[in-house]
Formats: structure tokens, sequence, C-alpha cells
């Protein structure tokens, strides 16, 4: 038996960490499942690159059977329509309801399982384009949009009443509406002071533009309409 130790023996906390492995850094495990892309067994190997600059990436996945999905995404071939004012669809799964997962105790591991539920709705949220946004060089490399990605759409497409992406969401920022308050109300008869400080938040999506120039380096063949 260990005995505990005494408050501020950070001796014994050091030689722990060392047997456990454990650092100062934050301590998470990721378990990534890829659905509805490929269809394979453990043979699957996948390959990616990611973009130099923007928060974007490429996954190649090999060795696999068969294709998971139906149809592939449409680009636009022009791309000045992407103006102030357009309005688009974003997709994701910011409430995701799956839970085919289970902890492993003897490995001290999260790891999938065939049972429970195994899909997540999507959800959509709308917004209209506000700004573009640019690089230190002054190039466009992406676009805000006047209603926050929600968490869980980061990596979904933001498209257009056609179908055509326009970009990808990867960012939501707040910005400060230095509209706060602190006001009396009446609330069922009772007067109570309410502070409130107003943010809106918006959402941050790359370029379609960017995209495309990273999928031809890359030789990825796409559809552009």
């Amino acid at each position: 038996m260990v005995p505990h130790p005494k408050v501020g023996d950070k001796e014994h906390y050091r030689r722990m960490a060392q047997k456990h492995g454990y650092n100062t850094q934050p301590l998470m495990q990721l378990s990534v499942r890829f659905v509805d892309c490929v269809i394979g067994d453990a043979a699957v190997e996948v390959d990616w690159f990611t973009h130099a600059s923007g928060d974007l990436a490429l996954l190649h996945f090999k060795n696999y059977k068969s294709i998971g999905y139906n149809g592939t995404a449409v680009f636009p071939a022009d791309t000045s329509g992407l103006k102030q004012g357009k309005y688009l669809c974003r997709l994701g799964f910011p409430f995701p309801e799956f839970t085919n997962f289970e902890y492993d105790s003897a490995n001290d591991a999260i790891r999938w399982t065939d049972t429970g539920r195994q899909v997540t709705p999507r959800f959509p949220i709308e917004g209209m384009v506000t700004r573009h946004l640019l690089d230190p060089s002054g190039a466009t490399v992406g676009f805000e949009m006047s209603t926050p990605g929600l968490k869980g759409q980061s990596g979904g497409p933001a498209f257009d009443i056609q179908g055509k992406v326009w970009g990808v969401q990867f960012a939501t920022n707040h910005l400060d509406l230095d509209f706060d308050v602190n006001q009396q109300v009446v609330r069922e008869g009772t007067k109570k002071i309410v502070s409130d400080s107003a943010f809106l938040h918006v959402g941050g999506c790359v370029h379609v533009d960017v995209m495309k120039a990273f999928m031809r380096k890359h030789n990825v063949v796409f559809t552009e309409q």
C-alpha cells in the first residue's frame, strides 16, 4: 500500500507521474471513426495531407473494399459571386446522439462497439456572408458568416441553394457589441437587476478557392459547375 502523500510532497507526485508516464500536459484520448466514407476492414489505411497555413486537410483512404457514400461534392467554377450578402447553409453534427462506444477498463481506453446508436442527426444553420478573411499578405483565404458555426460543425460544408460548396466551417469568433447593460426589471412582481454583455457570434469558413487550389496541388479530381 502506498501511503497518502503529505501536502506539498512534490517528489512523491513526480515519482508517480514518471512511473505512469504522465506529464504536465492535459491528458485526453481521441478515438476516431470515419462514418460513411469507405467500407473495409482493419487493413484500411489513411494518409493525410495538411494545408501549409489554412485549417484544412485531405484524407486518402487505401486498401478499402468499396466507398460508403453516393455522389460527390460540387464546387462553383466561378467564385466571384462569393460576396457580402450571399446566403449559405452550413451542415454538421453539433448535437451528437451516437452511443456505440464504451470504456474498456482493462486497457484504460475507449473502444467502439457494434451496439447502441451508430448514427447522429445532421444539423443545418443558415448565415449571410459578412466579410472576407485575409492572410498577412492581403490574400483572401476565407470568409465570415453572420451566424456562428456550432461546436461539431467544424469541417462541415457551407453550400448554396443549388448544393454547390463555397467553403468549409473552421472557427467561431465573438465580436463585442459594446451593449453592456445593468438594468432593473420586474420578474413575477419582483424587482431585480439584470446584467448582460452582448456579443455577436460569427462563423469563419475556408474559402473555396483555397480548397480547390489545395486539391489541385495533390491531384484530387473534383467537380465544378
